[in-house]
Parts: C-alpha cells; structure tokens; sequence
C-alpha cells in the first residue's frame, strides 16, 4: 500500500485490534473502491484560485440552456471520428459497414 494508506493503517491499529493489508483491499475491492493516481500538472497559484472561484460565482445563476453551450477543456483529447476501440476480429466485422468514402476525416479537438 502507499505511504498514506499505511499512516491510516497505523493509526486504526492504535485505537483497534490490528487490521491486516489484504482485508482492507479486500473490502475496498467489495465497495467497487479503486485508487486513482494524482493528476499531474502544473499547480495553481493563488491567481488561478481565485479567477476560478470568482468564474464560479459569476455563474450560479446560470441553468441547463446556458450551460448547455458551454465546453470545457480538460485537456483531454476528442476523437470525433472513428472512436470504436474493438478487437481485431470485431474491426473486420465493422469495416464491412464502413463507408470509406465520406467526408469524415478523425478530426481531433
């Protein structure tokens, strides 16, 4: 476990009876619980905080419609075309259905 997961682990030792590792990912496993590693990326500064919040007040009036035109950008990438993830048995099922002319390019946002 990491290093934050063991200082839990110690301190539900101190106040109980001692927990084993395996029955605390056991029962994380159970709830559907998964870690997650931290986004990386550069860290806000004050300035960035407070533009933020200050966005956010800005707009709490805001309802479905206004923000129904709103796109945010997480960074990620957008695959407009061709999104399909298959295996290579089910790729050659569907390039039957696929028309290769079109005006289609998987253009990338």
């Amino acid at each position: 476990m990491s290093d934050g997961s063991c200082d839990t682990a110690t301190s539900l030792q101190t106040r109980r009876d001692p927990i084993c590792e395996w029955t605390v990912r056991r029962r994380l496993a159970e709830a559907n619980l998964k870690s997650y590693r931290p986004a990386n990326g550069p860290k806000l500064e004050r300035h960035h905080k407070v533009a933020r919040l200050r966005y956010a007040f800005e707009h709490t009036e805001w309802g479905e419609d206004e923000w129904g035109r709103v796109m945010f950008s997480d960074e990620s990438r957008f695959k407009l075309y061709n999104h399909v993830k298959c295996t290579n048995d089910q790729e050659n099922v569907l390039h039957k259905y696929i028309s290769e002319k079109g005006s289609h390019t998987g253009e990338v946002l």
